[in-house]
């Protein structure tokens, strides 16, 4: 039902003219399904009656969960070292930040899409490494992934940088400011 809803979302949030905004609430109450859903199937696994077991269920989850557990680290750490409350608004999550160098939504969603996807793969083939040895290298994979995609999208794109309090500006290819 949860991936129906988002979808929904999704089919709206993809079109050139017509757009539908989830908002805070609506954001907490998923992520909140996503945890609890999370838990779940931890649990899950460890059911007599379950026939299909994934032994590094917790792995798995972190893979599938990793974009939204190191976008709200990032923008939390990035807050308060700027003495700000780690709930002010602001255009900081990663997914802005790629806008800002000039991707439109599409190519952003899809972007950040893909890169959850390889995630999740590498954790799913992995199964067979000791439990330990996945949780480091999905913590090294995971910053760097989304890190890669950043860097990519910089190095092949005009910057656009559009400070949330107005002061804006744009950068060409070659880093001077316009």
């Amino acid at each position: 039902a949860l991936i129906g809803a988002l979808l929904g979302f999704l089919k709206y949030n993809l079109s050139d003219s017509r757009k539908l905004f989830l908002g805070d609430s609506g954001s907490m109450f998923v992520g909140f399904l996503l945890a609890f859903q999370a838990i779940y199937f931890v649990q899950m696994n460890n059911w007599e009656s379950t026939t299909y077991v994934i032994p590094n269920a917790l792995v798995f989850i972190m893979a599938v969960m990793s974009y939204p557990i190191l976008d709200t680290m990032r923008v939390f750490i990035v807050r308060i070292r700027q003495g700000r409350s780690p709930f002010d608004a602001d255009r900081n999550h990663i997914h802005h930040r790629i806008l800002d160098l000039g991707l439109t939504h599409k190519q952003a969603t899809f972007s950040i899409a893909v890169t959850n996807v390889f995630l999740i793969l590498f954790a799913f083939m992995a199964g067979d490494l000791y439990i330990n040895l996945q949780l480091y290298i999905l913590a090294i994979l995971v910053p760097s992934s989304y890190l890669a995609l950043y860097y990519v999208v910089k190095k092949n794109r005009v910057i656009v940088y559009d400070d949330w309090r107005s002061n804006s500006y744009t950068v060409n290819a070659d880093h001077r400011q316009v």
